[in-house]
């Protein structure tokens, strides 16, 4: 039962802690599109508060693909760089 507990409160506190990232960085990750008037592609997110919800009920895998999204990115412009010089 105390581990059901531990998980639970990581999980709670990820769910806050990605809503506030979000919240903060979602237009440095470019993931502020949801609010109407929509571009010309866009989910089926009615709105970025319905979006970041749902992001943050599956942030560890949501967390994960920007780690990987992230490590990628990093790794091409370091790649660009040693081909600049």
């Amino acid at each position: 039962m105390g581990t059901f507990i531990i998980i639970l409160l990581i999980y709670v506190l990820g769910f806050f802690l990605s809503i506030l990232t979000l919240k903060k960085y979602a237009k440095t990750m470019g993931m502020d599109c949801y609010d109407p008037p929509h571009g010309s592609y866009y989910d089926d997110y009615s709105s970025n508060a319905q979006a970041y919800m749902s992001f943050s009920l599956a942030w560890p895998i949501f967390w994960a693909f920007w780690v990987i999204f992230g490590f990628f990115s990093l790794l091409k412009n370091l790649v660009q760089k040693i081909l600049d010089l």
